[in-house]
């Protein structure tokens, strides 16, 4: 009986550890369960916040924001993570939230930027110091958010130095830091500048601010424009006159010219090298009407030859060779050929007579010898009675308007020139200086 009620225990005892064991292993196995479950719920919800991360950006790599995301869409990723309460995704939620925290300043900072405008309009109280400080937020994210917001940046730069621009340049118009006094030099094109500069400013009403000023300054020009038209007009009147004055003169003095047309003999080109004073003598009897069949040839050989130039010629008529004196012949002597030579008692040394004696024979129809300078140069040593440099020419004409004087010269220049026309004031000082020696054919 004792056995019996044993082994009863022992029954009873087993089948309580079997049932309890069943219990047992039915609660691990739920518990299993339910943590594969949640497990599976974490990573679902992991997976989806990751595919609602990836349209917040443009790129594969999720490293360019979406331009056009909202604060919204980045609430609902962030309401999506936090659902996300595994231990072993704190990591990955971790940077997810850095991530989301970077999209929210960007979004923030967009919208931020896009408000400084309005239809692409920079607003005209926006300042430098908003541009910088904007600046700086930028430079606080990612270089990969920088490359979106950068190009707002520079449009806001842009047209901000606009404005400044035109208030410099509209300012540069004036002299005066209350703009009421144009710059006296301003030109029509440095105006037009500035306007047209006002035109393309699309901030119109700060544009059309300064629309009075410009005004003022237009009409300042155009006063100024009439004035500078009536000035040059007075000065191409001015102009007229004055040139119609200086033709009225030139025919006035041209007018006062008294000019003797004598016969032209060239000493040079008829190989007579020292025979200025047979030249000037034979032009001066023939203009009188003597001698008119006689060449110079034939009337250099007539001239009296001697040792002393007070008698006759003194070298060579010929030849320019020695050159140790001078080839000439003095005004007494010359006088006297000439009155023998043509018949004509009226050839007198009239040496020592002033300059306007001599011009005074001119006006009288009487040709004038003259003892000069070769092209009127300076005196150089003098040899036997005369400088070594010495020329006789003709004088022919005397304006009494000028004073100028006409010379003829037998020495003929390459350029085919015969006559000179010279101030009276250097032919006096070289005519005096080689003595006042002159012979005047009557």
């Amino acid at each position: 009986m004792e056995k019996k009620q044993v082994w009863y225990r022992v029954g009873v005892i087993a089948a309580i550890v079997m049932v309890f064991g069943v219990l047992l292993g039915a609660v691990v196995w739920r518990a299993a369960a339910k943590a594969e479950a949640y497990q599976s719920e974490q990573a679902a919800i992991l997976a989806d916040v990751e595919v609602a991360l990836a349209e917040l950006y443009s790129d594969v790599e999720s490293e360019a924001p979406n331009t056009k995301i909202a604060q919204t869409q980045i609430e609902a990723v962030e309401e999506k993570l936090s659902g996300m309460v595994m231990q072993r995704y704190a990591e990955t939620k971790d940077e997810i939230s850095r991530k989301l925290a970077n999209l929210r300043k960007f979004v923030s900072l967009r919208d931020k930027l896009n408000g400084y405008f309005v239809e692409g309009v920079l607003r005209v109280e926006t300042t430098v110091e908003d541009v910088q400080a904007a600046q700086k937020e930028v430079d606080e994210l990612p270089e990969s958010y920088t490359k979106v917001l950068r190009g707002k940046l520079v449009q806001m730069q842009a047209q901000l130095e606009a404005i400044a621009n035109l208030k410099t340049a509209v300012q540069g118009l004036f002299t005066d830091e209350k703009m009421t006094v144009v710059k006296p030099k301003l030109t029509r094109a440095q105006y037009k500048a500035v306007v047209e500069q006002a035109e393309k400013l699309p901030q119109r009403e700060l544009a059309e601010s300064y629309d009075e000023t410009l005004a003022q300054v237009d009409k300042v020009l155009v006063q100024r424009e009439k004035e500078a038209a009536e000035a040059r007009q007075r000065a191409l009147e001015a102009k007229r006159r004055a040139e119609e004055l200086r033709r009225q003169q030139q025919k006035e003095e041209a007018a006062a010219w008294k000019v003797l047309n004598v016969p032209y003999h060239s000493q040079n080109w008829q190989q007579i090298y020292n025979g200025c004073e047979a030249a000037s003598m034979l032009m001066a009897l023939q203009y009188k009407g003597y001698l008119r069949d006689v060449d110079l040839h034939k009337y250099a050989e007539m001239m009296p030859k001697s040792e002393d130039y007070n008698t006759g010629f003194v070298g060579s008529i010929y030849d320019l060779q020695p050159k140790t004196y001078v080839h000439w012949i003095a005004p007494a002597p010359l006088a006297k050929f000439g009155r023998e030579s043509s018949g004509n008692a009226n050839v007198v040394d009239i040496s020592g007579a002033s300059l306007a004696d001599l011009d005074k024979e001119v006006v009288a129809g009487n040709p004038v010898i003259i003892y000069v300078t070769f092209l009127f140069n300076p005196l150089k040593e003098w040899l036997n009675g005369a400088p070594k440099n010495l020329h006789v020419v003709l004088l022919t004409g005397y304006n009494e308007k000028t004073g100028a004087q006409r010379l003829t010269d037998p020495w003929t220049q390459a350029d085919g020139g015969r006559t000179f026309d010279v101030p009276r004031v250097e032919l006096e000082k070289i005519y005096n200086a080689v003595g006042k020696r002159a012979v005047v054919v009557r």
